[in-house]
């Protein structure tokens, strides 16, 4: 009874935790705020908003960005793929991160918006948390420290996923696969340190269950697939008593993702097409592109500041503890960190887009939680009061340097909020001249999801005010409104200007009122 009122009082821990994260980001939830890698949570949210417009014999639950009207389709977006219906499909990433909270939203009768978008992604926070507390507790207590030590530090060590500078903004405002995705390798991680735990023969529900995790992580980010790979082949090749079963049920997932993945593409665009583009993407993001290793690893610090000195101390600890037993009592942390360093090879796979998109750098909390996490257990068991008390301190500093770092960050994106009025004021001006409905829209630049979303339309992208106006010549529309914008962030434009082209008429310009 004593020890499940300390799992609980745990619990209720994390919980104050992330009430004060919710503290920290409270302005996440008001409207149109800036972020970093803001243009993920408006491509997410135009996908969701087309799945739900668009017929699902036309979109076949893939992730399409475009809406479903005469007007919206057979316009070139980005690295998408056409299907034979001229809808586009972004391929660049599985379906599920964008088919979970478009299905939740729908059942909930929930309109998408970026607050509702970061309240899901707040709630993904939570139950990854708690979570990862439940999972540290575990390998503590396997490891001999006694319950109230074990939550104690566990506390400690899941505080990082929520408080981090990364773990703050990932679970904040911006949300994408990744999120989703480090939910199911928690979840993969609890299911394998309990079958360590389990003498052989594992238990088929518990292997049951680790396909059916694995097989979710791969198909929800590429990141999944890695992991899967890795800690497959590992207990395959280590080839004691159970350990094959438990790597080659690993691997089966990774062959029924690929498989599942390749013929949900195919059945819209075909196998070529398929092929083709999951291809060029995989090139587009991997280590080929052109950021370096030394950038990645300056990304890292940005994400996570402090925490990784405080981390680099705790390995010493849990080192330094080993090399003083001859049976190590940290055998199951140690398990439990090098099944979470698996899933950060794939940052140096993809390194393009680990350097690009903070979230992406999110798995790396979960090794950072688990040495943080022993080396409070072992100063606690060891009754280590003057050091354990120190690094309690460097947490709380590291937690406030990462908390100021997130809230500075933001600070920088903060004029977005005008941007976005602006842009609407400048979309109503346009709505004003009477030819919104039947003209065909261009603009000078990209077009991503916060403009798609903006003018819930399809609007063509890069295109010449010369060539706008030969096709609504060829599509028999009534004007071409061509749109200048300059960029505010990464796609997310400022629209200066929007000029109107009539047959017959001079070009009427309009500017933001």
């Amino acid at each position: 009874m004593q020890n499940k009122k300390a799992v609980l009082s745990g619990f209720v821990a994390v919980l104050l935790v992330f009430i004060a994260a919710l503290v920290v980001r409270s302005d996440d939830f008001r409207g149109e705020r800036g972020a970093e890698n803001l243009e993920a949570s408006y491509h997410t949210l135009l996908t969701i908003t087309a799945l739900h417009e668009v017929p699902v014999a036309r979109s076949h639950l893939l992730p399409i960005v475009n809406f479903g009207g005469p007007k919206d389709i057979n316009i070139p977006w980005g690295a998408t793929v056409r299907t034979p219906n001229g809808d586009f499909v972004y391929t660049s990433f599985p379906p599920l991160a964008f088919l979970v909270p478009a299905a939740l939203f729908q059942a909930l009768n929930v309109e998408p918006s970026l607050g509702t978008l970061a309240s899901f992604n707040a709630g993904l926070g939570l139950i990854s948390a708690f979570l990862l507390f439940a999972i540290l507790v575990r390998i503590l207590t396997f490891d001999g420290h006694t319950k109230g030590v074990a939550v104690f530090a566990s506390v400690a060590g899941a505080s990082l996923l929520l408080l981090s500078k990364e773990g703050l903004h990932s679970f904040g405002p911006v949300y994408w696969a990744q999120q989703l995705a480090q939910l199911f390798l928690l979840g993969q991680l609890a299911v394998l340190v309990e079958l360590k735990h389990r003498e052989p023969p594992k238990p088929v529900a518990l292997l049951a269950l680790l396909g059916v995790i694995s097989f979710l992580a791969a198909y929800t980010e590429w990141t999944g697939f890695v992991a899967n790979g890795l800690i497959g082949l590992a207990f395959v090749v280590r080839d004691r008593a159970g350990s094959r079963r438990v790597g080659l049920v690993m691997l089966a997932a990774n062959a029924l993702a690929i498989g599942a993945i390749t013929v949900h593409l195919a059945s819209a665009i075909g196998w070529q097409e398929t092929l083709s583009a999951l291809s060029k993407r995989f090139f587009a993001r991997s280590a080929m592109a052109d950021r370096g290793l030394l950038e990645l690893l300056g990304q890292y610090w940005e994400s996570f500041g402090l925490l990784l000195v405080l981390s680099a101390l705790a390995g010493a600890v849990v080192m330094a503890h080993a090399r003083r037993h001859s049976k190590p009592a940290v055998t199951f942390a140690v398990f439990a960190l090098l099944v979470s360093l698996a899933p950060l090879v794939e940052n140096f796979i993809m390194l393009q887009h680990a350097w690009q998109f903070s979230y992406d750098r999110l798995k790396l909390v979960v090794p950072l939680s688990v040495l943080v996490a022993s080396a409070f257990a072992i100063l606690l068991s060891a009754k280590r009061t003057a050091a354990w008390a120190f690094a309690l301190i460097l947490l709380a500093l590291s937690f406030w340097q990462n908390s100021s770092q997130y809230l500075a960050n933001r600070a920088e994106y903060a004029g977005w909020a005008q941007v976005t009025k602006d842009n609407e004021r400048l979309l109503a001006e346009i709505k004003k001249s009477g030819t919104w409905d039947c003209a065909v829209v261009g603009a000078n630049g990209s077009v991503r999801g916060y403009a798609s979303l903006l003018f819930h339309r399809g609007v063509y992208e890069a295109v010449s005010s010369s060539r706008l106006q030969e096709l609504a010549i060829e599509l028999n529309r009534c004007a071409a409104i061509f749109l200048e914008q300059e960029r505010f962030s990464f796609d997310l434009p400022r629209y200066t200007s929007a000029t109107i082209y009539r047959s017959g008429q001079e070009p009427v310009r309009l500017t933001p009122p």
